[in-house]
């Protein structure tokens, strides 16, 4: 997410919805928003530079965040193996516990210990 989702995100230790591209910093119903539990695609598909609107939008993808769902997993819709999205209309049903900053360092860390351990398990 980009840095102003981040902070949105820390502050309300929820998922921040806004439009990004438009550039309005409010909630917005039938927003939707996607995420992975596949550190792998993050570190090789969503950050490099490619990925959805970062080419039209620098920074979309430079913060990682980490999120603990404790109620509510049922509003997370798996779209395919490496890819879940929320709606913003669901997130009052939800509650999130850990929510915190994930430094790509350490994405780099855990997503080399995922591959060695999926190529172990092959």
């Amino acid at each position: 997410m980009c840095k102003e989702e981040l902070e949105g995100t820390l502050k309300r230790q929820a998922p921040f919805f806004y439009p990004a591209i438009q550039g309005i910093h409010q909630f917005k119903l039938g927003s939707f928003k996607w995420f992975s539990d596949s550190l792998l695609f993050i570190r090789d598909r969503v950050r490099d530079g490619t990925f959805s609107e970062s080419l039209e939008q620098p920074g979309a993808y430079e913060c990682i965040v980490a999120f603990e769902i404790i109620k509510g997993s049922e509003h997370v819709r798996r779209l395919n193996t490496k890819e879940l999205m929320l709606d913003a209309r669901k997130l009052p049903l939800m509650k999130f516990g850990c929510v915190k900053e994930l430094p790509v360092q350490e994405l780099a860390r855990l997503a080399l210990v995922a591959e060695l351990q999926s190529r172990h398990a092959a």
